[in-house]
């Protein structure tokens, strides 16, 4: 096992990506000096398109077949990492061996391991009144949504008239700020109110791999700003922005839609 300190090293934050199809020789070149990988994917946006309303993304057979044959697989490790909580996530993948990393990696669960962040389980009871209070302050905007994830929220607004962003912006900053424990990240027209701890996606991912205590390349593939904390503490391993624009990122490599992650995914299987 790598020690632990040498995995958060990170890159040039902001570096030129490249396509992922147009180097598979160099690909190729680092899974053959790796017996294990770590796949570790983002749900919206990476496994399934992004689409108007959170409830609409959902997994289709086809992929769903695909993520379970890396659980039957013993070169692979596969973890899906979201901004979803954990229960959701759970629900809406719904394959046994897989290790499931909820808000934005404040929970993990999977075959042995389970982990809530403490913080983020003792502010919870906050993150229910914020969510309550600005239900009732969006009542009158057409497209948003409130999302209580038990440890952290989401406030949807893709559906909202253009010219209310400016408004639900205010509205958001405005309840946080009187809530000292809590941040505003953001992400596709999403804004994610979190606790304020020194923990993300990377450090989940590294927490994951860490604890299953065996060698191996970590595989990470996302698609949203919060996705770029794990390609810079782990870009030792492979990095892997979804993108239909070339645009500088923490990540190594490229794919431009869920459709060619699939591809990659399956070439990835039968390597």
């Amino acid at each position: 096992m790598k020690n632990f300190d040498v995995l958060i090293a990170c890159c040039k934050e902001g570096q030129k990506m490249k396509n992922l199809f147009e180097f598979w020789s160099e690909i190729e070149a680092l899974l053959r000096s790796n017996r294990r990988m770590y796949v570790l994917a983002d749900y919206d946006g990476t496994l399934t398109p992004i689409v108007n309303y959170p409830d609409q993304a959902i997994l289709n057979a086809n992929n769903r077949d695909l993520l379970k044959s890396f659980t039957k697989d013993r070169r692979f490790v596969l973890a899906i990492i979201t901004g979803r909580s954990l229960k959701e996530i759970i629900n809406l993948v719904k394959i046994q061996g897989v290790y499931y990393i909820g808000n934005h990696g404040l929970e993990i669960k999977g075959p042995s391991l389970n982990f809530i962040h403490p913080v983020a389980e003792k502010l919870s009871p906050k993150i229910s009144k914020i969510c309550k209070n600005l239900k009732v302050k969006f009542e009158s905007i057409n497209g948003v949504i409130v999302e209580d994830k038990g440890l952290t929220a989401s406030i949807h607004y893709r559906m909202a008239q253009k010219r209310m962003i400016g408004e639900i912006k205010k509205a958001v900053k405005s309840m946080v700020r009187s809530h000292v424990d809590f941040e505003i990240r953001h992400g596709k027209m999403v804004f994610e109110i979190r606790p304020k701890v020194s923990w993300d996606k990377g450090d989940a991912a590294l927490w994951l791999i860490q604890n299953l205590g065996e060698d191996g390349i970590p595989v990470y593939i996302g698609d949203d700003k919060t996705d770029e904390d794990a390609f810079k503490k782990i870009n030792w391993g492979l990095t892997i922005l979804v993108s239909s624009k070339r645009r500088r990122s923490n990540a190594r490599y490229y794919l431009k839609s869920p459709e060619d992650v699939h591809k990659f995914l399956h070439r990835l299987l039968n390597f």
